[in-house]
């Protein structure tokens, strides 16, 4: 009787530390500052990133110069070797111009695309890897400039009607997300 009150009181005592341990994380835990940009502002990466700050985007900065809303028809006129496996209605596709401003990490660094997210309150998407070779002329979704050069490309994100209506899209109620941490950066449609 006396081991099963006492596991029973340590059972209970590592409960509590457990939930109080949970609750001091979720309450003291870093939270990302969004930070919204318009279309045509350069956004400066600086110290944000995506999964880690070993990304070395510092010195670099994206411009949302321009968006188009197609039906995948149009889109397939356009690309006759795009295949629509998603079975998406529509492709949104950002023209943006990325310059490499003063980060002399080589190769070391750059961006990575492949992390770029458009969003709105009922859907987040990554940028189509089908479309996007079709589009620009190369396949890789990572890529470093040299210092005080630029490039622009077509980044294309599939859209499916179930998430969001081509209305909406076209009316700019979407974002470009260009790093996640410590500052969301957030370049807005409308």
């Amino acid at each position: 009787m006396k081991t099963k009150v006492i596991a029973l009181v340590s059972t209970i005592v590592i409960l509590i530390g457990y939930i109080g341990r949970v609750s001091y994380v979720y309450n003291h835990s870093v939270k990302a500052k969004s930070v919204y940009y318009s279309i045509g502002e350069e956004v400066e990466i600086g110290d944000d990133y995506f999964d880690t700050s070993q990304e070395r985007m510092k010195g670099y900065s994206v411009t949302m110069l321009d968006y188009e809303v197609v039906s995948i028809e149009e889109f397939k006129e356009r690309y006759p070797d795009y295949h629509n496996e998603r079975k998406a209605e529509y492709m949104c596709m950002i023209k943006a111009r990325f310059r490499n401003i003063d980060n002399n990490y080589g190769n070391a660094a750059g961006i990575d695309l492949g992390q770029y997210i458009l969003q709105n309150r009922a859907y987040i998407n990554f940028i189509d890897r089908d479309a996007y070779p079709l589009i620009n002329g190369f396949d890789s979704l990572k890529f470093a400039l040299r210092v005080n050069t630029e490039k622009e490309m077509i980044l294309p994100y599939h859209i499916d009607s179930l998430y969001i209506s081509a209305s909406k899209l076209k009316n700019g109620d979407s974002q470009l997300v260009v790093s996640l941490y410590p500052n969301k950066k957030i370049i807005s449609f409308s």
